[in-house]
């Protein structure tokens, strides 16, 4: 393995500083990674911010187009987060969130991510601010993570910073960033690989536990989706990479047999299981949750193999892994795709592109495999074909193709996933680790680049005159409009072909510092130039401020509320008044709700109330209701209602009225009551994992909590446990003696305390691990260390 030495230190620090250019408001002007627009534009906060950007708008004036998967990161992300941080100040572990869904289960979501140690910052630092910096580290991870791997199988610094590059300001890393847990999962796949490799060359079972590391992050970095990707990625290098015996001189493409299922064993088994131990705490409750969700009637998503193939993309879309602005760009509002542009975007650079294919041109044909194969470091040609077949099976996954077909039927889970085009993340990877060795080849066989350079420059020359044609036609036939995105992005691409050509073909002649400094700055352009725009930043001030109407709603601090939305779109702005996981935020109890996961009997129960499907065409994760209907608020304990509209005064009174009205449903239904007996029940305190009450029981009966019924809950009457009953179909009911005086709940399903104890049993294990090694590496002096001073 190479020693880091200073040139590496400054590598390092180009990733750092290309996550600062890239983020620069975030960094001069302390601004929040998040759309924060689009919080700006829901009613009651549309009609309040003077001094502040218009809702929907840039900072500059210009607007800002409504996509729907980046909206997730004010809807759902930075609610949770706040939550969480709130909570954990507040001395509790956030198990359950009381503000959603009349109560759901927080951790179990997944996405939460409460045991990922990065999201401590979120905790130390103001949660709005804590997103940028977030994305900052992960930045800087996903380049230093592909350099280091490159650098430890033999890649000069060059390369190696190149391929890291490739990755940290990929396409798949820029769309993903505002919505963290695709990204803080996505980086740690590289080190995972470098870890095993250092483990399979013979660095000792106790040192081989390192790879548990980042095994467990991407369990814990809180994306499941693409956390099984990443492990699918690793689990096949491992395959391909087995620990025994060495590899052939000759072709350093196969293996010696003997011993290789132990060797895997220990150097990927024990780091997958441990990190699995590792992770429970968290994996755990989201498989109770998930069986018990309201995905295909309480399991998680499972699609047959048309289904599947359905929500895969047609192959011709793929053109957006040369062309990313092929069907325009969702930030400029001239988006056309098939879908989300990040369900399926794979550009990682025009650069990229050529010298993986370089790579696998000089694996298939004879006549230059020799010199190619003899520039690369020792064991690089089997990584290149294993990276090339990643990158082949995961565009075909990606889209609809025979071999996603297979895929489909041979890959255990993979039809619980969806969103097949997710899977261009095992691309990007796989892109970022060719360019690394091309580009290492490149430099080092004599010929360089000359004839691919010039089949390069021919093809960009023939690509812009077929531009220019194009264009000249569109324009006679004043279509100009239509294909004037789609026309930018071939010029771009045929530009950047010519571009990147000039440099191969004097690569040869140019010093290799200078060849691999005009090649960084062609890719760093390229790259740059696509990631400009993507992620829009916003002053944190627009983070779900004060206003009246959350004023009075927390006049009554234990009261419910139902928000009427006229509108749910994916297409465009929603007309909407407190979204669902905005009561998250400001710290209100919400009918609605907006989850990846939540219970399939509370949803059911829903829709019986309402006569209707609760969920919007556009979101079959979200619980929303257009009108409030006197009977379901009294069932669900709901008092107050928040409208554009108005209601009518026979069932409700008014209490704030504007652009947005509050009212006040009379004989509402109080969330706490005591059934069955003479007395009564108030609510003392409701947070998250506790309830606390106070009864006048004057005879035996039960008490009826209007909150979510789920596995976990216990009850204490007076000290003495009682059982926790389910009730009206989903909500909870507690048996109470005559004369009890004090309801107390706590919510700690099994699920997480045996989880929490795999955790902390996985934890100390490595640990011990850990220190073992420390303690032989002292012991076991070197001769040099030995001799005499």
């Amino acid at each position: 393995m190479r020693r880091p030495s200073l040139r590496d230190a400054g590598a390092y620090a180009c990733f750092l500083l290309l996550a600062c250019v890239l983020l620069w408001p975030v960094v001069l002007r302390g601004e929040a990674l998040l759309p924060l627009q689009y919080a700006a534009s829901f009613y009651p906060w549309k009609q309040a911010g003077e001094g502040l950007p218009q809702p929907g708008e840039r900072l500059n004036g210009e607007p800002l187009p409504w996509n729907a998967l980046l909206a997730d990161s004010v809807l759902q992300y930075l609610p949770w987060r706040h939550f969480a941080r709130e909570s954990l100040h507040a001395g509790y572990l956030p198990l359950w969130n009381p503000h959603q869904f009349c109560g759901t289960p927080f951790v179990a979501n997944y996405q939460s991510a409460l045991f990922y140690p990065f999201n401590l910052l979120f905790w130390v630092l103001p949660v709005v601010h804590a997103f940028g910096v977030s994305a900052i580290l992960h930045l800087f991870l996903a380049g230093a993570f592909v350099y280091l791997y490159l650098r430890g199988r033999g890649v000069d610094r060059g390369p190696a910073l190149l391929g890291g590059i490739t990755f940290e300001l990929s396409g798949f890393v820029v769309a993903w960033l505002e919505l963290p847990t695709a990204v803080n999962v996505a980086v740690w796949l590289p080190l995972a690989f470098h870890l095993y490799e250092r483990s399979r060359a013979g660095a000792g079972a106790l040192r081989g536990l390192a790879t548990t590391i980042p095994l467990a992050m991407i369990l814990l970095a809180g994306h499941p989706q693409f956390a099984f990707y990443a492990l699918l990625g690793f689990a096949l290098y491992a395959l391909v990479h087995p620990p025994a015996g060495r590899e052939s001189a000759q072709t350093g493409l196969i293996p010696r047999a003997g011993g290789w299922l132990g060797g895997l064993l220990v150097c990927a088994g024990v780091p997958l299981a441990l990190a699995g131990l590792i992770a429970a705490a968290q994996v755990l409750p989201m498989l109770e949750l998930s069986r018990l969700s309201h995905r295909a009637g309480g399991s998680l998503l499972s699609l047959d193999a048309s289904g599947y193939r359905n929500q895969a993309l047609p192959l011709w879309s793929a053109v957006v892994l040369a062309l990313p602005d092929f069907f325009g760009n969702p930030m400029r509002g001239d988006f056309w795709g098939p879908a989300n542009r990040a369900e399926f975007v794979g550009y990682v650079g025009v650069l990229p592109l050529l010298l993986a294919a370089l790579m696998a041109v000089s694996l298939l044909v004879p006549s230059i495999r020799r010199p190619w194969l003899a520039a690369l470091p020792p064991g690089g040609a089997r990584h290149v074909a294993f990276f090339l077949g990643l990158a082949l099976v995961a565009v075909a996954g990606s889209f609809r193709t025979p071999i996603g077909d297979v895929l489909y039927q041979i890959v255990p889970g993979l039809g619980r996933l969806g969103s097949p085009g997710r899977m261009l993340y095992l691309f990007t990877v796989a892109l970022a680790m060719l360019a690394g060795f091309g580009a290492h080849a490149l430099m080092r066989i004599p010929t360089r680049g000359k004839p691919v350079a010039l089949a390069v420059t021919v093809v960009g020359v023939g690509g812009m005159s077929v531009w220019l044609l194009a264009s000249l036609m569109a324009a006679a036939l004043g279509a100009g409009d239509v294909l004037g995105a789609t026309a930018g992005a071939a010029f771009h691409f045929c530009a950047l072909l010519v571009l990147a050509g000039g440099v191969l073909a004097g690569s040869g002649r140019l010093p290799r510092p200078t060849a691999g400094a005009l090649l960084l700055l062609v890719l760093v352009g390229d790259l740059l130039a696509n990631a400009w725009g993507q992620n829009p930043t916003a002053p944190a001030a627009l983070a779900y401020p004060p206003n009246p109407v959350v004023t009075v709603l927390k006049q009554d601090p234990e009261a419910r509320f139902l928000a009427i939305t006229p509108r749910w779109s994916l297409g465009e702005y929603p007309i909407t008044v407190l979204p669902p996981n905005t009561a998250t935020a400001v710290g209100l109890f919400d009918v609605n709700g907006y989850d990846s996961l939540y219970g399939i009997a509370y949803k059911s129960f829903l829709n019986r109330l309402a006569g209707k499907e609760t969920s919007p065409a556009a979101n079959g994760n979200m619980i929303l209701f257009e009108s409030a209907e006197p009977e379901v608020l009294r069932a669900l304990g709901c008092r107050y209602v928040v409208t554009l509209g108005p209601l009518g005064e026979e069932h409700f009174e008014l209490l704030a009225s504007g652009v947005v009205n509050v009212y006040r449903l009379r004989g509402a239904c109080p969330r706490a009551f005591l059934e069955g007996g003479p007395g009564q029940a108030t609510l003392s305190t409701m947070a998250p994992t506790r309830v606390m009450m106070s009864l006048d029981a004057r005879g035996p009966g039960q008490v009826v909590l209007l909150e979510s019924y789920f596995p976990g809950w216990r009850a204490w009457v007076d000290g003495q446990p009682a059982p926790v009953e389910l009730a009206r179909e989903v909500f909870r009911a507690v048996p109470v003696p005559a004369g009890a005086r004090r309801l107390e709940l706590h919510y700690a399903p099994m699920s997480f305390r045996l989880g929490l104890f795999l955790t902390l049993l996985g934890v100390g294990f490595l640990t011990g691990a850990g220190i073992a090694r420390a303690s032989a590496k002292k012991k076991v002096l070197s001769p040099v260390e030995r001799a005499p001073q």
